[in-house]
């Protein structure tokens, strides 16, 4: 797994053929979480988006 950060707050991931992100959300209120540019996850802090993603890659399987 390579992991990049690039800007405050932004965390890039790859995992297999998957791209996954969290980032500040766009209306400014929270974060969300990105699988190849969808938006999978929100929430207010970084944690609980990065748990949702992780849970999703599991049900996804």
């Amino acid at each position: 797994m390579k992991i990049q950060h690039f800007n405050a707050g932004a965390i890039r991931f790859t995992r297999g053929r998957k791209f996954y992100e969290v980032a500040h959300a766009y209306d400014g209120q929270g974060f969300i979480g990105l699988c190849d540019g969808r938006v999978i996850a929100t929430a207010t802090d970084p944690a609980a988006v990065a748990r949702a993603m992780i849970k999703s890659a599991v049900w996804m399987r």
